[in-house]
């Protein structure tokens, strides 16, 4: 009896099985990716090379399981399915590792465009401090060119805050009179309370309206505090009413 007559042949019966060998893989498969997708990048990575492998090891079997049967019946090799066919089922096996890898290259890209970006930013960043400088430069050069002809200099004093009270402190010591900044603030205080109506139409809020007498209040207590205790900073008010209290002519 013949094998047509007994029904599938060797051949066909081995292609059968590994077809459904395949289809059993790429479900495998699927179910491996699900699980690595809930995992670290580590799982991930260990899944897709996984998965690889055991394709590989299976397409090696099935080449020798059809080289054996050729030997055997002398029939000719099965033609390859071309890819857009079954071939699809080869391509999902380690379609999650190739999904990974251009991940991988994506983030790669994003992450040099970033580094480029935060280059340029400190560039010009640079530029600007420069620029900064340099006005800073010219305009201290003025200031000098200024002071010479009059016998004057310029004198550090730390910007910590308090800097106008310990600039017009520091012209008093040089005059003779010994004082320290925070006195300076108490006295301004003092002046602008007692002079509330000579004030009050330079003082505003952030909006623009004219303090009331709570506002009015705390900003003399903040007059009177050092920066470093939440203290108001100087400005042309507080030197008014220095010049007014120390009867001094302050120029700026």
């Amino acid at each position: 009896m013949s094998e047509e007559e007994c029904g599938d042949s060797p051949m066909e019966e081995l292609l059968s099985r590994q077809r459904k060998e395949k289809k059993d893989l790429q479900a495998k498969f699927l179910a491996m990716k699900k699980t690595a997708k809930s995992g670290n990048k580590k799982q991930q990575k260990e899944s897709g090379e996984e998965m690889i492998k055991m394709e590989k090891e299976m397409e090696e079997r099935h080449k020798r399981e059809v080289e054996e049967i050729k030997e055997k019946s002398g029939a000719a090799a099965p033609q390859e399915v071309k890819s857009g066919e079954k071939g699809e089922e080869k391509e999902e096996g380690g379609a999650f590792y190739k999904e990974k890898t251009t991940k991988g290259k994506n983030q790669k890209r994003m992450e040099r465009k970033a580094e480029e970006r935060k280059k340029q930013a400190a560039a010009a960043s640079v530029d600007e401090e420069a620029a900064k400088t340099s006005m800073r430069t010219m305009e201290m050069k003025a200031v000098v060119e200024t002071l010479l002809p009059r016998g004057l200099s310029l004198v550090d004093i730390p910007p910590d805050g308090d800097c106008l009270f310990h600039a017009v402190a520091h012209q008093l010591t040089i005059g003779g009179k010994e004082c320290l900044g925070a006195d300076l603030r108490r006295r301004a205080a003092a002046f602008i309370r007692s002079h509330k109506d000579d004030f009050l139409p330079f003082l505003s809020t952030e909006d623009g309206d004219i303090l009331d007498e709570f506002q009015f209040e705390e900003y003399c207590v903040k007059v009177e505090k050092e920066a470093c205790s939440g203290g108001q900073w100087g400005g042309e008010p507080e030197l008014r009413a220095l010049a007014e209290t120390l009867q001094r002519k302050i120029e700026v």
